[in-house]
């Protein structure tokens, strides 16, 4: 039904008198929100009045705009005032359907007269009373387009600003469709699993990792309650567990889904640029092994981990006449991912591969890195060859050369077969178990050679979780003390000592790596402390920091003249960087990168390495406290190692890591203990582990 027009005007009473009267009705503004009401008295200089909720308030008459002819009845009680102003609203509102404020912009355009309500009112609806000022009033205060606000009335907009303003009016409205259309989806998709969102969830991702932290934190928040009372979603916690829990909700995310790369923004996933530029080396990678002459007749081995997949190192060994030839062989990754390409950029972006117990991300696409530059068993490849010649009578070194080579793999060993071959006592020795043999004794006399120079080596204990099939975490200490593993790790130190030492000859600016000695004796030091866990703990805190620069320098932790990183190419663009500018050397006698180059790489590659640092750490963290909540581990041993910070800290038994405790009896402050604490043995009781937190409170129990 219609609204019927309604006669407010009363004898004696005009629409041109501007007073305030007792029946009057007036609008005012509540957060730039324009509300009718009517005056009921005036007291003090305010006037009571009463809006169309029905809430009273007392109001300065400045705040107060009179609607012209509009008065109620004298001595109306309050239902009656409010039934006219939801009258008047109602017929307000129904004007506005079809109302354009455009047709008085127009009209008024390139004047510099200011546009009054009663203006605009009789332009659009032919006077100004009541419900056509009320309705002409609330288009020109909401209005965002024509008119700007001015002290007595409105200002037109130009043209240009009225495009702009309505540009972005358009994209604001298609972000609103676009959100309620994404809001729709996640909806649909928390009821019907099978059910696509075709907008990525990325903004949810940053709320889980980096809570108010995040770009948009307010906007996503908000977005997330959306959702919630639009699924009837229950979610608990702060706004970055709830974004969690939707994440897995929606199946985007696992239980255990690790937020570190995207708390420090590294991408899992390569660009399609990248993966292009990978796809185009393996189609040619035939043509490239082709243009570089290989060494025939040289038996070459990898050693690695059973689940390695991106092998960049091999071995080799040869008797010529009184030396015994080590190879070191090193994938040529610089020979065909170019300076300044999309994988070039990417591997200096992301600085290194990241493995943890649950995923690994490579440096370089597993197109190339696990194809075309891997060491794979039966498959002929392009390598940086590291020669070192071994007096056969003395074992001394005596002539170390690089070469770009290309080798064909003969063998590939697990660090298992190459243990079980190592340690066999069968006779007579077969080709390769011969080989091994020898190559670890080569391996030992240059560890004895390095550990004369003043070389370090501590017996440091690691546990890593492995996940098994079905999800139950085992616990793997991870022993570096093999004959398998020692050969590899001397023979690489080997490679990468070569290496430095050919860029210092040559004058060639690589990243070196360097360690003043300890400013006392280790070997004097601790003796007050156990043997085990605080002994190693301390004399690790007598070495000096680790130096990194483009001239070398001795490494005395390493026990060498000069020492760099070249031996992981695949995984490390350290490594990379150093077989660039040592390959470019071999073929032009130039180097690839400046000195200033070389710098400015330094800082590049650093952060990134510091970054996969601290997932791989937090990441093997997260799972350990899992692994205790899984055995439901409530109470553990554990040795003191260091009694000089905030609170003492522990290494604990069958976790290897190092965790702070709270004393017993309420003392919470490390000064409580002193070095003779260092090694004594504790029981800690566990009162509360988030693996998702990295937290894990420890209490020593009496």
């Amino acid at each position: 039904m219609p609204l019927k027009p309604i006669n407010l005007n009363k004898p004696g009473f005009t629409p041109q008198d501007n007073r305030i009267i007792s029946g009057r009705i007036i609008e005012y503004e509540q957060h730039s929100k324009p509300i009718l009401a009517v005056a009921v008295s005036e007291k003090k200089g305010k006037w009571s009045v009463i809006n169309q909720q029905g809430a009273e308030l007392d109001l300065p008459p400045d705040r107060l705009t009179l609607i012209p002819g509009a008065v109620t009845e004298p001595g109306a009680g309050k239902q009656a005032r409010l039934a006219a102003l939801a009258v008047l609203h109602d017929q307000a509102v129904a004007l506005l359907q079809n109302a354009d404020l455009a047709e008085v912009w127009q009209v008024y355009l390139g004047e510099t007269k200011e546009v009054t309500i009663e203006d605009a009112a009789e332009l659009l609806f032919g006077d100004a009373h009541a419900a056509h000022f009320v309705a002409a009033r609330r288009m020109l205060l909401t209005d965002q387009i024509y008119f700007r606000r001015k002290k007595s009335g409105f200002e037109p907009r130009s043209v240009e600003i009225v495009e702009e303003l309505q540009a972005k009016l358009r994209a604001e409205q298609e972000k609103a469709r676009e959100q309620e259309e994404f809001v729709a989806a996640i909806v649909k998709r928390l009821a019907q699993p099978s059910s696509p969102i075709m907008q990525p969830l990325h903004q949810f991702e940053l709320l889980a990792a980096l809570g108010s932290s995040a770009p948009q934190a307010k906007e996503t928040r908000e977005l997330l309650e959306t959702i919630c009372q639009r699924a009837k979603l229950n979610l608990n916690g702060r706004p970055e567990e709830k974004a969690f829990e939707l994440l897995v909700a929606l199946d985007h995310f696992n239980p255990d889904q690790d937020l570190g790369p995207i708390r420090l923004g590294r991408p899992l996933l390569f660009r399609q640029e990248v993966i292009s530029e990978a796809q185009n080396i393996a189609a040619n990678a035939a043509a490239v092994l082709e243009s570089r002459t290989g060494l025939a007749g040289l038996t070459c081995v990898t050693i690695d981990g059973e689940e390695t997949r991106d092998f960049d190192d091999a071995l080799s060994l040869e008797l010529l006449e009184d030396v015994w030839r080590v190879g070191i062989h090193i994938s040529d990754v610089a020979a065909v991912v170019l300076p300044d390409s999309h994988i070039d950029q990417e591997a200096l972006r992301r600085a290194s591969s990241i493995y943890t117990p649950d995923y690994q991300v490579p440096m370089i696409p597993r197109e190339i890195s696990e194809d075309t530059l891997s060491l794979i068993e039966g498959a002929e490849r392009l390598t940086l060859s590291v020669f070192v010649d071994f007096d056969r009578a003395t074992q001394q070194i005596v002539r170390r050369t690089l070469q770009r080579t290309r080798i064909q793999i003969a063998k590939r060993f697990t660090y298992e077969e190459a243990d079980a071959l190592l340690c066999a006592e069968s006779r007579p020795l077969d080709l390769m178990q011969q080989m091994l043999l020898n190559l670890w004794h080569l391996a030992a006399k240059s560890e004895e050679r390095r550990l004369d120079a003043g070389a370090l080596q501590f017996d440091r204990r690691e546990m890593s979780a492995k996940i098994l099939p079905g999800g139950k975490i085992a616990l793997i200490e991870a022993n570096e003390d093999t004959p398998a593993r020692r050969l590899v790790s001397e023979l690489m130190i080997l490679g990468n000592e070569s290496a430095a030492l050919f860029g210092a000859e040559n004058g060639i600016p690589l990243i070196f790596r360097a360690q003043e000695p300890p400013d006392t004796d280790i070997s004097q030091q601790g003796k007050d402390l156990p043997e085990g866990p605080a002994r190693e703990y301390f004399l690790r805190s007598l070495l000096k920091r680790s130096a990194v620069s483009i001239t070398p320098a001795p490494h005395s932790g390493v026990g060498v003249a000069a020492y760099t990183q070249s031996t992981s190419p695949i995984r490390r663009a350290v490594d990379l960087i150093t077989q660039r500018q040592l390959g470019t050397f071999l073929d032009t006698g130039k180097t690839c990168y400046s000195p200033e180059q070389v710098s400015e790489l330094i800082g590049r590659v650093e952060c990134g390495a510091d970054e996969v640092f601290q997932i791989q750490r937090e990441r093997n963290r997260y799972w350990l406290l899992k692994y205790l909540l899984q055995e439901r581990i409530k109470e553990i041993n554990g040795v003191i190692v260091r009694v000089d910070g905030l609170k003492p800290m522990a290494e604990l038994d069958g976790i290897c890591a190092l965790f702070p405790f709270f004393p017993a009896g309420g003392r919470n402050a490390a000064n409580t203990f002193t070095r003779k604490d260092l090694g004594r043995r504790v029981r800690l009781q566990i009162e509360n582990i988030n693996p998702r937190n990295q937290t894990l409170i420890l209490r020593e129990m009496l």
